[in-house]
């Protein structure tokens, strides 16, 4: 994927382990801002991390990143598919722990010592981030309308949709 963007290998291994620390420091930053409304608001719930953190912060945090701003774009577009992958990780992650339950319903599934049955919704999820990955990336591959630096905007933009 990085001779697509034109990167050299060395650097596009760089900008992936740097995407992985930027992603992770999105999501607890985004666990921190979770909690403090949370707080403010007299709701008792807890999160170390949250996920839509990694999404919002890391095109944040990766233009901190001392490179030119065309190479930046590059960067990001090469790792879009990437970043959509690990979410998809995280968030049947999320199903098979049981951390995020959907809500009750009448079809569904119980999670440990529970007896109400709760929706799938990060199965589902899943589904929609991998139906996301192949419609955009065979969009990017194929289009001649393709704009450098719009690949990372784009597929999370219909992901948070």
């Amino acid at each position: 994927n990085y001779k697509r963007y034109n990167l050299v290998k060395k650097k596009a291994i760089v900008y992936t382990l740097y995407t992985y620390v930027c992603g992770i420091v999105g999501a607890l930053i985004m666990g921190m801002i979770y909690n403090k409304v949370h707080e403010a608001l007299g709701i008792a719930t807890y999160s170390n991390v949250a996920i839509m953190g990694a999404v919002v912060f890391t095109p944040i945090l990766f233009f901190l990143f001392p490179v030119s701003k065309e190479e930046r774009k590059n960067a990001l577009d090469m790792i879009t598919p990437g970043v959509l992958e690990i979410l998809a990780c995280a968030k049947f992650g999320c199903f098979i722990n049981g951390c995020c339950r959907g809500v009750t319903s009448e079809f569904g599934i119980c999670y440990r010592e529970e007896t109400v049955e709760h929706f799938p919704i990060q199965a589902v999820e899943v589904l929609i981030m991998l139906i996301i990955l192949f419609v955009t990336q065979f969009y990017f591959k194929k289009s001649k309308h393709n704009t450098v630096g719009t690949a990372y905007s784009i597929t999370f933009s219909v992901y948070c949709v």
